[in-house]
């Protein structure tokens, strides 16, 4: 989707099947009038949240975050914005409020890139992470990976480890989030790939069933970023950016 170009969202609502996991990207940056319109989609409860946020930025973050999702998911739902509904599972996953509705979705954001994964008839998790230089990673390596992972990190050239240190945890991220358990589950109970380039779940408890039933597929995000979106179903995927990739703020 380039800029003067409006983004097909009948044809795309048409292309997605079970078979593909959606993801649609955006940045959290937006003109002082988008905002506002925006802002004019969301339930009375968003509102409130926002208006209790400090920061002026964080607040127009959160703003345009919460109604491009409500844009998505009403453009697939078939009904206005502000007329998406939404609910919150038992592990605090958040959902849609229709209980017989195929359409399951989950979004993540970091710094102001955000991702938003659509699924039918599939629970789905995202998970995108900023690459920061000035985060000590090898301390919450120590802490929170596997035995298997922090063998396989530590394998890596120095100047690799980062990268790969973030690509693995937008994996385990991303599946407790598909699985809804969220903190629930200690990150060490499985254990993913720490390749940038390729992405698996290699072991895991019972309760997560075998590690090739699941679909860890990275999102190619633009540079000092990773991003992982995790189904246990075989799954491709398809990305598109809403309104548009360019310009990359602060890249």
């Amino acid at each position: 989707m380039r800029q003067g170009i409006p983004f097909d969202w009948r044809a795309f609502a048409a292309a997605v099947t079970p078979c593909t996991v959606d993801v649609i990207a955006s940045w959290l940056t937006a003109a002082p009038g988008e905002v506002a319109a925006l802002r004019g989609c969301l339930s009375a409860d968003e509102c409130a949240r926002a208006d209790r946020l400090m920061s002026g930025r964080i607040r127009d973050r959160f703003v345009v975050g919460r109604g491009r999702l409500r844009h998505v998911l009403g453009e697939l739902c078939g009904c206005p914005p502000g007329g998406v509904r939404f609910a919150v599972g038992e592990g605090g996953k958040p959902g849609l409020a229709d209980p017989a509705g195929r359409l399951h979705f989950n979004i993540a954001h970091s710094n102001d890139l955000m991702l938003c994964a659509v699924t039918l008839d599939h629970e789905v998790g995202i998970d995108v992470e900023q690459v920061r230089q000035d985060f000590d990673y090898r301390d919450l390596a120590r802490r929170f990976l596997a035995e298997d992972e922090t063998r396989a990190l530590g394998r890596l050239p120095a100047a690799q480890q980062r990268e790969a240190f973030f690509a693995c945890w937008t994996r385990k991220e991303a599946v407790i989030k598909a699985t809804g358990e969220g903190v629930a589950r200690r990150l060490d109970s499985f254990a993913v790939t720490v390749d940038p380039q390729r992405a698996a779940m290699v072991s895991a408890d019972p309760a997560l069933g075998r590690p090739e039933e699941w679909s860890l597929l990275p999102v190619p995000v633009p540079p000092r970023y990773q991003g992982t979106v995790a189904v246990r179903a075989p799954m491709a995927l398809r990305l598109a950016w809403w309104p548009d990739p360019l310009p990359w703020p602060g890249l």
